[in-house]
């Protein structure tokens, strides 16, 4: 897997994104946002969820309190926030968030 700045990656069987890359250490932020420096080595693909524009989705994180469990529209999907690329809204409440923060509907 070759590695760069700006890309998902999983540590800890965890979901982490990758800020910078220095030749053997990466700084990564995890979804509450936290960041730390660990080894490339430690680091491993994952697959990362697709979601696209319309689509009603289930808000599963806890950092934006307003849309916690709630149902969300995908309004917009955006290449030049790669940690956030999805801007999703319930009613008012207007968010960007993570494609690890939604998940999709399975009826």
């Amino acid at each position: 897997m070759t590695l760069k700045n700006q890309m998902w990656v999983s540590y800890n069987n965890q979901p982490h994104f990758i800020e910078h890359i220095r030749t053997h250490n990466v700084l990564i932020k995890n979804l509450e946002e936290d960041k730390s420096f660990v080894s490339i080595d430690d680091l491993s693909p994952i697959e990362i969820p697709q979601f696209t524009k319309g689509e009603t989705v289930v808000y599963v994180d806890t950092y934006h309190k307003n849309l916690i469990g709630k149902l969300v529209t995908v309004r917009n999907t955006t290449r030049n926030k790669a940690y956030a690329p999805y801007q999703v809204a319930c009613g008012s409440d207007v968010e960007y968030v993570t494609p690890f923060d939604i998940v999709r509907l399975n009826y």
